[in-house]
Order: structure tokens, then sequence, then C-alpha cells
């Protein structure tokens, strides 16, 4: 083997080191960009939550998500040595709950909420024989009462109906009945999306409202549900051998944007480090495969991937306003 073989067999072994030094340089490189990817995660977070604080001002001042509970009835017994509250059994219960919704901006901000009409009806089983003279007091109970737009309205055991400025009414019952009927009404308002609670033998509830994409969720889908023109329709019938292993069993809808930039923004900034690799890869082998031995300087790699970071801080920034 001549010097002129061995000069080539070091060039070809020096090239190789150079490669793969570059190549470690390529990699560090890589991992130092995911720094600044760590920031922009940084930044979305900051803008959701200068979001939410959005959300919370108008819910001071609208009302926040409404859970509605069920309605409960009940009386002091003073028959025994110490007095007890004794609940009657809610029996059938039937919801119905048509709410209006309107889009409130703040700032840049759009923040879905509803005035909700709510009206329950049904009826109480009593266990208990005669009931009279007894104080019969039935209740509901909302998550905000700051969204009443007006006193609600009960009616029970077929007595006139009658406006409270709380959410309790009282009524003497002189009879011994099996059942007692109920009927209750109000108005109110709230924000992205209401519950309420089904704690009857029997229970159907009915939603239905002016919005393009909302979700049904709890702990029960809907039967039946359609969703065309911009309005909705959803009806959940569950008896309550379905609820027996559930605390508290709720259904309900939330009220989706058909867009959250912030979500989409977060999703695509998980794709950075592939879209990063796959790019300086291929400038990679550029220098490997060039016939004029072009070279990327390392510098040049990472003001390439600055530029690629720029676009994902565009997209979080000019989202907001498209």
């Amino acid at each position: 083997m001549d010097e002129k073989d061995l000069q080539e067999i070091d060039k070809i072994s020096v090239n190789k080191e150079t490669k793969m030094k570059k190549f470690w340089i390529i990699v560090t490189s890589l991992l130092v960009l995911l720094i600044p990817v760590g920031f922009m995660h940084g930044i979305i977070e900051d803008r959701e939550n200068y979001k939410q604080e959005a959300v919370n001002k108008v819910a001071t001042s609208w009302g926040n998500a409404q859970h509605f509970k069920s309605p409960s009835l009940r009386f002091k017994d003073d028959s025994a040595k110490e007095s007890a509250i004794k609940y009657l059994t809610l029996y059938n219960y039937n919801a119905d709950v048509r709410i209006q919704t309107e889009i409130r901006k703040k700032g840049f901000f759009k923040i879905p909420v509803y005035t909700a009409n709510v009206l329950l009806k049904g009826t109480f089983k009593n266990s208990y024989g005669n009931l009279t003279g007894k104080k019969m007091i039935l209740e509901i109970g909302v998550s905000d009462s700051r969204g009443f737009l007006k006193e609600p309205s009960f009616k029970i055991a077929n007595k006139p109906e009658v406006l409270v400025t709380g959410m309790e009414h009282a009524v003497l019952i002189n009879s011994a009945p099996d059942f007692i009927p109920f009927e209750i009404s109000y108005s109110i308002r709230g924000l992205n999306e209401l519950f309420l609670n089904i704690g009857g033998q029997t229970n159907n509830v009915k939603i239905s409202g002016n919005w393009v994409s909302p979700s049904f969720e709890g702990d029960f889908l809907p039967i039946n549900r359609k969703i065309e023109n911009g309005n909705f329709e959803a009806e959940w019938a569950t008896p309550k051998i379905a609820t027996l292993s559930l605390d508290n069993p709720k259904v309900g809808v939330s009220l989706l944007l058909p867009v959250d930039n912030y979500r989409m923004a977060d999703r695509t900034l998980k794709y950075a480090f592939l879209f990063l690799s796959l790019t300086f890869l291929s400038y990679f082998i550029f220098e490997l495969t060039s016939n004029e031995n072009k070279k990327i300087h390392p510098l040049q790699y990472c003001l390439l991937g600055g530029a690629m970071l720029v676009f994902y801080l565009l997209l979080v920034s000019l989202s907001e306003f498209l």
C-alpha cells in the first residue's frame, strides 16, 4: 500500500469523523431548541389563563355554569320523643329546559352564555301515612343563584301557584295522599354548561336550545337527540335502577365553541420536535449527498429552527383575532 492510498484512507477517516461530529452537533441543536418550545407551551397556558379570567369576569355579573339539584319535599315529624326531618321519595321527575344562547365578548375572547327557562314537574310518593297538619317544604337548588331573572314559581298538591323569594316553599297538607304532585318553574342565566341531577324513581329530561355544537355530557347519553339548523334537542329517560351505583347522577349539555384556538395550537406545538427533526435531517442528508461538498454551518441550523418556531408563536397570536 503506497503513500497515496494511506492518505486516501486518512481522508476518508477524517471525513467520517467530521460527519459524526456534525451529526451530534445537530442533535444538540435540536435539544437546545426544546427550551423555546417549552416557553411557547407556557405562552399558550398564559393565554388560556387570560381567557379564564375573562370567563370569571362574565360569570360574576351574568351567572356561572349552572347545576340544578333534584327537588326535595320534607316535613318535620314531632310525633316521636325527638323530632326528625323526614323526606318523601321523588317518584316521577320530569324536567324541561329550554335555553336561549348568545355570545358575550370580553376583549377578543368569546364566551357562550345562556338564559334557561326551567320547568320541573312530577310527584312525590308518601310513605308516612296521614300528613294532615304537616308543614311540607318543597326545595330546589342551583349552583349559582346570581343567575335568577325572577322569583321561582312553586305549585304543590294542587294548591295555587306561588312566587317565592327563596328556593323553598312551605305548604300545609290536610289529607293523606299517596302521591303529592308538584310543579316548579323559573328562569336563570348561566354560561358554558348546565347539568341536572336525576334523583327520581323515573326521570325524563329534555333540553333544547339554539346552539350549533352542543356536547351532551354527564353520566348518561340522551336516548334521542337532534341537531340541525343551529338548534338542538336532547331527551333522557333514566330509571332509578340505572343510577344505583352513582353518587348524584346527572345529565347535561356543554356549549362548545366550534374552534378552540389554544387547544389546537397546543396540539400543533406537540409536533414541533418532529418537524424540526425531519427538517434538520433533510438538510443533513443534503450535506452528505452534495456533489459539491456544500456545508451548512451549525448556526444556520439554529436559525432555521428559530424561524420554524416563530410559526407557532404567530399561530397563537393570529388565531386569537381570526
